[in-house]
């Protein structure tokens, strides 16, 4: 009786480690999806991300708007390497710059759609040339 006992004492104990393991790897998939881009990769296209800044300048809800062209950016490594003037060419006036990077806002393009997202260009240490872009989610308190 008491084997009896302490093997579904073992079979509990494993089920509710293993709900609980379940459970922490849907948590930190939510985390970690909440935090990527929601647009595939579009063709960048220097006027229309030109025209289209600043992004929430027409309206405080204007979806994703540039972060298919980011994506485009980041993915094929069009930015590291280029002079600050090659940047200012390409994509214009930053909408932030602080501590040797800019950045470019994108939209609503992170957190499944809800979040907002910036391009973040960084800068050497001389501030010269770009050895970084990314995507970068905002959290709404970063907007403050």
């Amino acid at each position: 009786m008491a084997s009896r006992r302490s093997s579904r004492a073992r079979t509990i104990s494993w089920l509710l480690l293993s709900l609980a393991g379940a459970v922490l790897a849907l948590a930190g998939w939510l985390f970690w999806s909440h935090r990527q881009p929601t647009h595939p990769a579009e063709p960048f296209d220097a006027r229309a991300w030109q025209a289209a800044a600043p992004v929430y300048q027409a309206s405080a809800d204007p979806g994703c708007v540039r972060g298919g062209m980011a994506q485009d950016l980041i993915e094929r490594g069009l930015l590291p390497g280029l002079a600050a003037a090659q940047v200012l060419e390409l994509l214009g006036r930053p909408e932030r710059q602080s501590g040797g990077a800019w950045a470019y806002e994108l939209g609503q393009c992170s957190g499944w759609g809800w979040s907002d997202s910036e391009l973040l260009v960084e800068f050497d240490a001389s501030g010269a040339r770009v050895v970084r872009a990314s995507f970068q989610h905002l959290d709404p308190r970063d907007l403050r």
